[in-house]
Parts: structure tokens; C-alpha cells; sequence
């Protein structure tokens, strides 16, 4: 006996198809309580761009560390996603790329830490000012490791567009669960605004190509995007929350609504 999950969501699906004919806005966020059904919701939205040959998904769960913490796992795991729908040899370029990234980040990461005391040799200084200087520490090898990983990143990113350049599907759609770790005080979290900025400079590209990218994003709490959304310059920025204290799939939930504009509409 088959069990429909959605009684009572027909509106919250009706918003969605409605959000997709639209080019702005091209951020929705579903939010709402943990287990108020926002990932079981967004596994349907799937379903349906999975059934539309028109459309291309593309899923991310930040539940996964790797996605949170290495811009390449993420950038990698994403082609892999549209490889079918773009050409073989952009693709191979990327991966290419995302290899050589990796090369050079290990060797970053081999060559350590550098220390004052190791590369004082033959100074001659007053007593005092040796000890001053020689209880300093300058981390060279962490703020290499950090400059090679954001190199390697804007290379990978560039061979990505490349290979997204010969994306054939009208329609991208982009799903991100568990997406309230962007408010988090992280280094993590930080380093998300070069993530917006991907999607941003995605769907530009595919705009001049006469395609569309859409990004549907969950959370447990309202995410601060705000002065992304104006770095982006989103005409909007959609919140929808399903609240409830009832059990998952038992009673309809009360849906909550509300568009923030910014700027021209």
C-alpha cells in the first residue's frame, strides 16, 4: 500500500513550480524546526526535476563534513553531477585540474610550518632582542597551505566553468540541504561566500547561453544572507517555513510565506 507523504503540501508545491517560471527570483529557502520534513520535502522537489527531461539536478548535503570544508570535494562532486549533459573533454580538463590541486596542496602541506628560530641563523642582535624575537612564531607554512588551496580552487573553478559552458540542458536546479551551518562563526562558514559566488557566476554564464540556474536551499534556522543578497543583488530572497508540532505526514502544516525585496524589482 503506497503512502502519500505530501497531504496538505499542495500550495508549498504549487509555490515551488511557480518559483521555477520565474528568472527572479533564483534563491529558495526552505526552512523550518529539525524534523518538520524540510529534507523529505526537498527529496520530492527532486522527484519532479528528475522526472522533467528539461531540468538537470544537481544535490548537495552539508551533513557531509567534506562538502563544508574542501571547495574541491565540492567543485569535483558538482561536475560529476552534469558530466552526462556536458562535453567529455571540458570534463576531463576539470578533473585534470582538480588532480593537479590536490598535487600541489600535499605538497604545501608536506613542507610544514616555518619557525623564526630555523631561519635566524648568522642575525646578530642584542639579548634582549633575540628573546623577543626568538619567542615569535610566523606560521608560513599554514598561510602557504591557505594560499595554494584558494590558487588551486580559482583554477578548478575556472577549468568548471569551462565544462559547464557546454552544459546541454535548459534548466539547472541545485539543492542544498542542511544549510544552517552558513551561520555558524566558522572558517567554514567564512569561506561560503566564495560558494555564492559560484552560483552567481554559474548562472550568469548560463543566462548569456539562453539557460536558467535555480539553487533551493534548507534550513533549521533563517540564514544571515543578507549582505550576500546584495552583493548578489538578488531581486529577492524567498523564506518559506513549515512549522508544526505535529508528527511528520499526519497533519497539514501551516505554511508561511514572505519575499524580501531588494532593489529594482
Amino acid at each position: 500500500m503506497s503512502m502519500n507523504l505530501f497531504v496538505g503540501r499542495t500550495s508549498e508545491l504549487q509555490r515551488y513550480q511557480k518559483f521555477l517560471t520565474r528568472e527572479s527570483p533564483w534563491i529558495l529557502i526552505i526552512g523550518g524546526l529539525g524534523g518538520s520534513g524540510k529534507s523529505t520535502f526537498l527529496s520530492e522537489l527532486a522527484k519532479q526535476a528528475r522526472a522533467d527531461a528539461d531540468t538537470c539536478l544537481v544535490s548537495f548535503d552539508f551533513a557531509q563534513k567534506t562538502l563544508r570544508e574542501d571547495d574541491l570535494t565540492f567543485l569535483e562532486n558538482f561536475s560529476q553531477q552534469v558530466d552526462s549533459h556536458c562535453d567529455a573533454k571540458g570534463t576531463m580538463e576539470f578533473r585534470k585540474s582538480i588532480a593537479k590541486g590536490r598535487s600541489e596542496i600535499g605538497k604545501r602541506v608536506a613542507g610544514g610550518n616555518t619557525r623564526i628560530g630555523e631561519i635566524k641563523q648568522g642575525i646578530t642582535a642584542e639579548s634582549d632582542a633575540e628573546v623577543h624575537e626568538a619567542g615569535l612564531t610566523i606560521e608560513v607554512g599554514e598561510t602557504s597551505i591557505r594560499e595554494t588551496r584558494r590558487q588551486m580552487r580559482e583554477v578548478a573553478r575556472e577549468k568548471f566553468y569551462a565544462q559547464m559552458k557546454t552544459f546541454r540542458v535548459k534548466r539547472l536546479v541545485v539543492m542544498l540541504d542542511t544549510c544552517e551551518w552558513l551561520n555558524e562563526n566558522t572558517a567554514e562558514a567564512g569561506t561560503a561566500r566564495w560558494g555564492i559566488e559560484l552560483f552567481k557566476g554559474l548562472r550568469s554564464r548560463m543566462q548569456s547561453q539562453g539557460k536558467i540556474c535555480y539553487v533551493v536551499m534548507t534550513s533549521r534556522v533563517p540564514l544571515q544572507l543578507e549582505g550576500i543578497n546584495c552583493k548578489i543583488r538578488l531581486s529577492r530572497c524567498c523564506w518559506r517555513t513549515l512549522n508544526s508540532k505535529q508528527p511528520p505526514f499526519r497533519a497539514q502544516r501551516k505554511v508561511e510565506y514572505e519575499s524580501e525585496q531588494e532593489g529594482p524589482p
